[in-house]
């Protein structure tokens, strides 16, 4: 029988749901016919983690770096026999987080050196606009990360409920 030197165990020092989002316009490159739309059922966009690092000053954790992948499916639909037209868009995009309550968790210095970010799921929500030229697509990518501490049997719950409040959101910011 082997002895035991050393037992590890991970605990959560900090958690906080933050919201990320992204906003552009985007040119398209092809002549899109009158009356046509995007087909919001047949577009998509998925988001993945690339990278989250804490950021540090001296022993305290100020904030965080989170990096995501984004790739978005977007299908324009036209009338009549025109066919339909993907367009594809996928990126990186780094955000910088600020922590609004780390200042009040009282982590100790020991435990902020060996700290270390993790993200354990993602809420996306893409609010895409056709212009009436038809030459370019306006969107706004709205992220949510939830906290880590959230039990599992609420994640669809909380992500039906981040997607209200990312709508509610994006209408009252227009």
């Amino acid at each position: 029988m082997g002895l035991c030197q050393r037992i590890k165990t991970d605990r959560v020092l900090y958690d906080e749901r933050v919201f990320l989002t992204d906003s552009e316009v985007i040119p398209l490159s092809v002549e899109l016919a009158s009356g046509s739309f995007i087909n919001r059922d047949a577009s998509s966009v998925d988001v993945a983690v690339v990278e989250c690092d804490l950021v540090r000053r001296g022993d305290t954790i100020t904030g965080a770096t989170i990096t995501l992948f984004i790739d978005k499916n977007v299908v324009v639909t036209q009338l009549d026999t025109l066919p339909s037209i993907p367009f594809e868009f996928s990126f990186q995009r780094t955000f910088p987080v600020s922590l609004a309550k780390i200042f009040d968790a009282s982590i100790d210095p020991a435990d902020a050196a060996r700290a270390h970010c993790q993200i354990f799921g993602l809420t996306a929500t893409d609010t895409l606009a056709l212009s009436t030229d038809r030459t370019t697509i306006s969107e706004t990518l709205l992220v949510a990360v939830r906290e880590p501490a959230l039990p599992m049997a609420r994640v669809g719950l909380l992500a039906a409920r981040a997607g209200r409040a990312a709508r509610g959101w994006l209408e009252r910011s227009r």
